[in-house]
């Protein structure tokens, strides 16, 4: 599961709150911290999520991974009897904890650094977010969560 969620670290975060559902497509960062991992992610101040995410209720992030249709015609008991249907094989990570909402300076700075290390690993010049961040902090609103429960749906 672990696999999955750092091969395809954008994941969507849904919560339901007093504002109603909502959900965010949102870069991760997953920790072995303890039994299931913590993810971290990071909303901007401006994303009316963050507040849904303040009030700490359970919410799912969903990690996709590959999927694809799969049609009867692959399948050589479609020509014996077609008695076949067409399905669909797919990779999802469920997983699940409670928001907590940072306003940190310096844990900002620690993900933000850790996000860019982790998707500009193959880049030969790196962007580096220190200065940009520092300049820029008093926008973003940072959460991380803790999971109590991972769930792999895989249909092959």
């Amino acid at each position: 599961m672990h696999a999955l969620m750092r091969a395809r670290p954008f994941a969507a975060l849904v919560s339901a709150g007093s504002a109603g559902l909502y959900a965010s497509h949102l870069p991760t960062v997953l920790k072995d911290d303890g039994p299931y991992g913590v993810i971290e992610c990071h909303l901007a101040r401006a994303n009316p999520h963050w507040s849904d995410l303040a009030e700490g209720n359970e919410s799912p992030m969903i990690f996709q991974g590959p999927e694809g249709y799969i049609t009867p015609n692959w399948y050589p008991s479609k020509a014996l009897h077609g008695k076949a249907v067409p399905t669909w094989n797919f990779a999802i990570v469920h997983a699940y904890g409670r928001p907590e909402v940072i306003k940190e300076k310096d844990w900002l700075l620690r993900h933000v650094t850790e996000l860019t290390a982790q998707q500009e690993r193959n880049e030969a010049e790196p962007w580096a977010p220190r200065g940009y961040v520092a300049r820029h902090c008093g926008f973003p609103l940072c959460h991380h969560a803790a999971q109590r429960q991972v769930e792999d749906e895989p249909k092959s």
